[in-house]
């Protein structure tokens, strides 16, 4: 019937549109993660200032903070592989998913894309919330550490958003 054909039509318009946005995800990893590297001095000069606490005036417990280059190496190849991983996870699940959007398995396609979305949001909340603004407290600096604040939650919000819009079932 004509009621039918109409619910298929939205069903499918609907799997587009979590494809579409699974997608994005992988944009936004693997885009994120290249100019990560491209610009690696400058990413690991911003995870290094972090790090030392030089932008956290007022703080008393600079004990804590990390000069050692090794260190702050590993928490800036933690940022952009982190990204690649769940930009690669993305990617393939809305391959998948495409495959799969008339098919019943399409909820069962969503897996990779949604792991691929919870790693990305652990990155940006241990990375960015727990380490560098909670334990680095760079909170404290109302320029560049609200900007990173201010971005990473911004990303964590849509990318969270996308992830349970895409974790409904069709």
């Amino acid at each position: 019937s004509e009621s039918n054909f109409i619910a298929l039509r939205c069903i499918l318009m609907l799997r587009i549109i979590k494809i579409m946005l699974v997608a994005s995800v992988a944009a936004w990893a693997l885009l994120s993660g290249t100019v990560n590297l491209l610009d690696y001095e400058g990413g690991k000069a911003a995870v290094a200032q972090a790090m030392s606490m030089s932008l956290a005036t007022g703080a008393t417990a600079t004990w804590r903070a990390i000069e050692n280059p090794l260190l702050i190496n590993l928490g800036y190849i933690f940022i952009w592989t982190i990204k690649y991983i769940a930009g690669a996870l993305c990617a393939v699940s809305a391959a998948n998913l495409w495959k799969n959007r008339n098919s019943s398995s399409f909820n069962d396609s969503k897996e990779l894309g949604l792991c691929g979305i919870g790693l990305a949001m652990f990155m940006l909340f241990f990375g960015f919330i727990v380490l560098s603004d909670t334990y680095f407290e760079l909170w404290r600096d109302a320029g560049f550490g609200n900007a990173v604040t201010t971005k990473s939650l911004l990303y964590f919000s849509y990318i969270g958003i996308i992830g349970l819009f895409i974790a409904q079932p069709d």
